[in-house]
């Protein structure tokens, strides 16, 4: 019986955990989009590491169900920096690609 009512309590801290990553993504939007765009300078861009941030906390809140989030602003806001970081690593390893054409 305790083990059932572990596994409930834990559905419901996941449940909760995704609830107030929703939230605050739709209050929060705007100052995360803010911050997305000082890292990659490009709107397509922004909205990929926003997208990539948001899984990977989703990620982290399904593979961990032990994770307790004491601060989930903090905890999110760390998650949209390092997926700037790691796009800012990417694009400083890509070739940069230009089109020259020789004159003839």
């Amino acid at each position: 019986m305790r083990n059932i009512f572990n596994q409930f309590q834990k559905r419901c801290q996941r449940k909760q955990a995704i609830n107030q990553l929703e939230e605050l993504v739709q209050t929060k939007y705007s100052k995360m989009y803010r911050i997305a765009l000082n890292y990659t300078y490009r709107l397509q861009d922004t909205l990929d590491v926003l997208q990539t941030s948001f899984n990977k906390a989703l990620k982290a809140i399904d593979q961990q169900p032990d994770l307790v989030i004491n601060d989930p602003v903090a905890w999110y806001y760390r998650t949209l920096i390092n997926s700037c970081c790691d796009f800012w690593r990417t694009q400083q390893h890509q070739p940069i690609k230009a089109n020259f054409e020789l004159e003839k």
